[in-house]
């Protein structure tokens, strides 16, 4: 199961729950903060390209936490952003 899938299951569950004739509005809200939270982490899991600032290659921003890096090796050379978790590309074994 791809994370957009995973996505469009936990979209349909959340307004069968937070739609439900359930009226406590203090759950409700802290489910919708416990989805808005599961929805972000399974974000941080579908690649999306570093930001190139150099024409090198060798210095690089992440697109999610927008920590640069300087690095040694190129940004093809990473699969994901080690500060926030953001994947950058798939992994050859992902594939």
């Amino acid at each position: 199961m791809t994370a957009k899938e995973v996505l469009n299951k936990l979209n349909a569950i959340e307004q069968s729950v937070i739609c439900s004739g359930y009226n406590d509005v203090r759950t409700k809200r802290q489910l919708r903060t416990f989805f808005q939270y599961i929805r972000k982490l399974i974000n941080y899991q579908i690649p999306t390209k570093a930001i190139n600032i150099s024409d090198d290659r060798h210095k690089f921003e992440c697109p999610s936490c927008h920590t640069k890096f300087d690095s040694e090796d190129v940004v093809d050379d990473f699969y994901l952003c080690y500060v926030c978790g953001q994947r950058w590309k798939e992994e050859e074994n992902d594939k």
